[in-house]
């Protein structure tokens, strides 16, 4: 069953993009949404179960099932393209503040952790970070792209991917806070640090 609502989903995303996915479920079956086409990422489940959070929690549950081993990802920035798939997917292009689609269940479980896990004390926030901070690079590269840049993109209409996004945005706030040679910069949760390579570059 859980077979049969995924293709149907996957189905669904390749209506709004030109993104390439091929999934292949525990049961051993196949699902390609441009037969012939390589490509651009391919999802694995190893079991039904992770096949039923996806579907319950979409590309949340997918991230969640990956970061426990239940899910095999392949292709450049794929966590990223499945978010973008399912935006598309999910959003009506002439409206969206108004008609973003909403998961009730993704909305009740994220109000829950932001109860719960809300850093209101030392050792919740030790523990937040010790989570974060303990998966593998590969992960935050999967969602982040090559900067793994935690800001938002700046997509300009000539802006492709999201690496080049990334970089956009880093080269606006060097602009917007006028960064000349021989300034002293102070900069704090750079995140992986790719924003002070582009601030090294513009003072030097």
């Amino acid at each position: 069953m859980s077979n049969i609502i995924l293709r149907a989903l996957f189905r669904r995303l390749a209506q709004h993009s030109h993104y390439s996915a091929k999934v292949i479920f525990a049961n051993g079956s196949m699902y390609e949404s441009h037969p012939g086409k390589m490509p651009d990422f391919t999802l694995r489940f190893k079991t039904c179960w992770a096949q039923w959070w996806s579907i319950i929690f979409f590309n949340d549950g997918a991230l969640e099932m990956y970061v426990k081993g239940h899910l095999d990802v392949s292709g450049k920035e794929a966590f990223g393209k499945i978010a973008v798939l399912a935006f598309s997917a999910f959003v009506h292009t002439h409206n969206e503040s108004k008609d973003s689609f909403s998961n009730p269940l993704m909305s009740l479980r994220k109000w829950w952790q932001e109860k719960t896990q809300n850093n209101t004390n030392r050792e919740i926030a030790m523990s937040n970070a010790d989570f974060h901070y303990a998966n593998h690079p590969a992960l935050f590269e999967q969602i982040l792209g090559n900067t793994v840049g935690y800001s938002e993109g700046y997509w300009t209409p000539e802006t492709k991917t999201l690496d080049q996004a990334k970089h956009n945005i880093y080269e606006y706030i060097c602009r917007k806070l006028r960064l000349a040679p021989g300034m002293r910069v102070l900069e704090v949760g750079p995140g992986w640090g790719l924003w002070l390579f582009t601030w090294l570059r513009i003072t030097t």
